[in-house]
C-alpha cells in the first residue's frame, strides 16, 4: 500500500480502526468501480492477512478516489464467490472509491460480515503464540466455544484467573488493540475534477516503481469520470443534424 505525502494528492488524510472501516463498507460508503476486477485471493490468503493485522507490526494503508460525479459501482460483496445480478447499489451520499487496497478491504469485510466458500471468519481465543488465531468454519452451533465471530469478541476483564485465561485475556485484548480500539488504517482520498490529478503529476509517479501501477488506476479512473460526465453542449451551440 502507499501513503502519499505530495499535498496535491493528499487532500485528505484520516485514520480510522478496522472496525470502523468495516462498518463504512456496509453503510456503502466505500464502493468498488465495476471495472475493478474480482476477489483472487485464497482461503490461505485471507487467513495470512488477518493473522498479519492482528500481529499490528504495519497499519494497513488505502487509497480513495473522491467525485462529485457518480461512476458505475457496487457495494463490496458479503459472499465469495461474489452472486451474480448485484452491480447495482441503492444511492448512499458521499460514496468514496477504492483505487488501492481493493483486496485487503475485502478481505476485512468478509472476516467482520461475511462468508467465503460458505464459511465464516472465527478466533480462537485460547490460541498460544505459536499458534494461528483465525480460522475459517461452516456455521454451526457444534463449534467449540473457543471460536469466536470477530462481533462477538467482549472485553476480557470478565476472564478468570489460570493461566489458560490468562493466554485468553492476552489474546482478546491484543485483538481489541488491533482491530477495536486504536487507529490503524490509514486512508488517503483523491478529490477528482476535471483538472486533478493533472498529467504532470501522474508522470512524476510513472518515474516511481512503486507508484507506477497507483498512475495507471488514476488515469483508468479519470477515463471512468469521462465516460460517467453529462455530455456538454458546444459553446457555438448543438452541432446542425
Amino acid at each position: 500500500m502507499v501513503i502519499f505525502s505530495d499535498s496535491e494528492l493528499s487532500n485528505l488524510y484520516e485514520s480510522s480502526s478496522y472496525v470502523q472501516i468495516a462498518r463504512y463498507i456496509s453503510q456503502g460508503k466505500i464502493q468498488v468501480p465495476l471495472y475493478m476486477s474480482s476477489y483472487t485471493w485464497g482461503e490461505r490468503d485471507l487467513l495470512n492477512y488477518l493473522e498479519y493485522l492482528q500481529s499490528g507490526v504495519q497499519k494497513m494503508s488505502i487509497l480513495l478516489a473522491c467525485t462529485k460525479i457518480r461512476i458505475p459501482s457496487k457495494r463490496f460483496p458479503r459472499e465469495i464467490p461474489e452472486k451474480p445480478g448485484r452491480a447495482s447499489t441503492p444511492f448512499v451520499k458521499d460514496v468514496r472509491y477504492v483505487l488501492d487496497g481493493y483486496h485487503c478491504l475485502q478481505s476485512l469485510y468478509l472476516a467482520w460480515y461475511g462468508f467465503y466458500m460458505g464459511k465464516r471468519v472465527y478466533f480462537k481465543i485460547n490460541a498460544l503464540n505459536n499458534e494461528d488465531r483465525f480460522y475459517l468454519l461452516k456455521s454451526s452451533k457444534h463449534i467449540p466455544n473457543i471460536y469466536k465471530r470477530l462481533s462477538d469478541i467482549k472485553s476480557s476483564t470478565n476472564l478468570s484467573g489460570s493461566y489458560i485465561f490468562d493466554q485468553m485475556r492476552e489474546n482478546i485484548s491484543d485483538f481489541h488493540a488491533n482491530f477495536k480500539n486504536f487507529i490503524r488504517c490509514t486512508v488517503n482520498v483523491i478529490y477528482f475534477d476535471e483538472s486533478h490529478p493533472n498529467e504532470r503529476t501522474l508522470r512524476i509517479l510513472d518515474q516511481m516503481p512503486d507508484k507506477r501501477i497507483i498512475a495507471d488506476r488514476i488515469r483508468r479512473f479519470k477515463v471512468e469520470l469521462m465516460r460517467a460526465s453529462p455530455q456538454q453542449e458546444p459553446k457555438n451551440g448543438p452541432t446542425p443534424p
